[in-house]
C-alpha cells in the first residue's frame, strides 16, 4: 500500500503537466483522449496515483513527446 508521493512519480506528473501545457490541451481533454476522468490526470501531475506504464506510453503518444521526457528533470522541484 502506497501512503506517500515518491520522488519518481512526482518528477512524472510534473513532465505531465508541462508536456499537457505545453500543447496547450485541459486535464479534461488529456482524461478524454484517454478514456480516463480529469481526476485521475490531476491524481497522476500531483504524484498522488502512480501511473503504469501503458497510460504514461498513451500521453507520450497523445501529446508528441518521447517517453524519455518524463523521466528527465526539466526544471527545479521540490521532494515534500
Amino acid at each position: 500500500m502506497k501512503n506517500r508521493r515518491d520522488e519518481e512519480d512526482i518528477l512524472i506528473g510534473i513532465n505531465i503537466k508541462l508536456a499537457r501545457r505545453f500543447r496547450r490541451v485541459s486535464q479534461m481533454e488529456l482524461g478524454k483522449l484517454l478514456g480516463i476522468t480529469y481526476q485521475q490526470i490531476q491524481k497522476y501531475e500531483s504524484g498522488k496515483s502512480r501511473i503504469s506504464a501503458l497510460y504514461l506510453y498513451k500521453i507520450s503518444r497523445k501529446l508528441e513527446f518521447p517517453l524519455a521526457f518524463f523521466f528527465t528533470p526539466h526544471m527545479e522541484y521540490k521532494h515534500e
